[in-house]
């Protein structure tokens, strides 16, 4: 969803509508647009048993405590990365990341880092990003070693 781009978004976030129910708070007719690839429109007429989708096999199917698992690790995140997360594996550039959070680019991208810190599971999912970290640790610890050979070289 784009909730990002919301009215209502400050007071969702707050809490104000906590003890409501969903049919009386103003995402129940939300206008907003679905730009999610892994969403499927409501079918009133689809039993509760039915797959949604065009499932194959059971193999295709995580088991739920990994998708349990997988939600409350998110939702233990700070909201500022876990929007960050979210919004990187929909496919936002940071530049538009941080429009949304009104921040830089450079901190929607530290954020992105931290909660990969908090998280070393998102890896998993971002592994060009850790890729791309790795190196830079890497590159960072060279530059260490060649400073400290200097150094040594200077003082004999």
């Amino acid at each position: 969803m784009e909730c990002h781009r919301c009215l209502h978004r400050e007071d969702m976030e707050s809490g104000k509508y906590r003890h409501v129910a969903f049919e009386k708070t103003p995402c129940a007719s939300c206008q907003l647009e679905e730009k999610s690839g892994s969403t499927f429109e409501f079918n009133e007429e689809r039993g509760a048993d039915e797959p949604r989708g065009a499932v194959e096999t059971s193999d295709d199917l995580l088991p739920i405590s990994v998708l349990k698992d997988f939600i409350s690790q998110l939702l233990n995140l700070p909201p500022t990365l876990r929007d960050v997360v979210c919004w990187r594996y929909d496919g936002f550039s940071y530049t538009e990341i941080a429009r949304f959070q009104c921040v830089t680019a450079a901190t929607a991208e530290k954020r992105q880092r931290r909660a990969m810190e908090m998280w070393p599971a998102l890896r998993a999912m971002f592994i060009e990003k850790a890729e791309k970290q790795k190196r830079r640790k890497l590159a960072e610890k060279e530059d260490v070693r060649n400073r400290e050979a200097v150094t040594r070289d200077q003082d004999e």
